[in-house]
């Protein structure tokens, strides 16, 4: 009975906000309750009068103490009052649950999806380009235009995306963190994704990335890869870096990142403009991460999977690595700006 009756007043109170829409008979649910709470008031009296040995029975038997009151109990649930009013909290819950679906689906027909613009620095990916384009087609996100922002390749790579429907756009200068950077500068969306071209992440997290930012619950939405990769997906060396790095950047900005050297991530517009980026190499990710902390923003993650890459990968562990750790350590001790 209890259960049963905290369950229905609860549904009853979260609901409370649109009780205007409900048909309910308010005034016939207050003379019920009434009812069923005069015939509540010679059970909490017999409590009241045996406090003391209830509080003993409780303490060596709980069974006694229910079978104490389960009698009293049973004539109420089982009165012809309280089913009507159990019948019509059933009513007015049902009324309540349906009005907020409908209120629900309007909302979400009254947002429109924002244009979303997916960033994909490439050299040399003829192997995986067109898996990587096809993969994020597979998701049918509205409003979308994929930048491959292609650093000179000397193999078919500007061709195959060009045939995948993406734009392309030549970046003459060198550096990791230049080409996103002028993917950023000529994408049209007020959502930016960046993803690397060789196939190691999968599209399917897209929708997941983007609803935080969406939501305005997030200016950044960052993957992790640490809880879901793939067997060797990642050397030994490359992890061990991540890791280190991550524990670093942690240290000196008090933050919890879980993987800061995700490749698969999503900004803001509004975000991005605010941060002051100079990093053009690999280190360009970490700085991005200074600059969201520095500035306050609102950092969301989500787990995703990592695979392993198609073709030869580009990153150098050690150079690459001291780069991203002066940036790390530099960054840390200069003015805010």
């Amino acid at each position: 009975m209890g259960e049963i009756f905290n369950k229905h007043v609860s549904s009853m109170s979260e609901s409370s906000e649109i009780e205007e829409k409900s048909s309910i008979n308010s005034f016939s649910l207050v003379v019920i309750l009434i009812k069923i709470i005069r015939d509540l008031t010679p059970i909490l009296e017999k409590v009241a009068r045996n406090i003391d040995k209830l509080d003993l029975i409780m303490k060596k038997s709980p069974d006694i103490l229910y079978s104490f009151l389960f009698k009293d109990f049973q004539e109420i649930v089982e009165s012809p009052y309280t089913e009507e009013f159990m019948s019509e909290i059933e009513n007015f819950s049902t009324n309540l649950i349906a009005s907020s679906k409908e209120k629900k689906a309007s909302s979400r027909q009254k947002v429109s999806h924002p244009p979303i613009s997916i960033i994909i620095p490439s050299l040399n990916e003829e192997e995986a380009i067109k898996q990587t384009i096809a993969d994020i087609q597979k998701q049918n996100l509205p409003n979308v235009e994929i930048l491959v922002v292609d650093g000179l390749s000397a193999d078919r790579t500007q061709d195959f995306a060009r045939k995948m429907g993406a734009k392309i756009i030549v970046e003459h200068r060198r550096g990791y963190g230049r080409a996103i950077q002028t993917g950023v500068e000529n994408a049209k969306g007020d959502i930016l994704i960046w993803m690397d071209a060789d196939f190691s992440y999968p599209a399917k997290y897209l929708s997941a990335l983007i609803q935080p930012i969406i939501e305005r619950k997030a200016d950044i939405v960052l993957g992790n890869r640490l809880r879901k990769l793939e067997y060797k997906s990642m050397t030994p060396s490359h992890l061990f870096g991540n890791v280190i790095l991550t524990i670093i950047f942690n240290i000196f900005y008090g933050k919890r990142i879980k993987d800061t050297q995700c490749g698969l991530r999503a900004f803001s517009r509004r975000g991005l403009e605010k941060m002051n980026l100079e990093k053009k190499g690999m280190s360009y990710a970490t700085e991005i991460l200074i600059e969201a902390v520095k500035k306050n923003l609102k950092i969301e993650q989500i787990d995703i999977s990592y695979r392993k890459r198609i073709g030869e990968t580009k990153l150098n562990t050690f150079k690459d690595g001291i780069n991203i750790l002066l940036t790390i350590i530099q960054n840390r001790f200069r003015k805010k700006s």
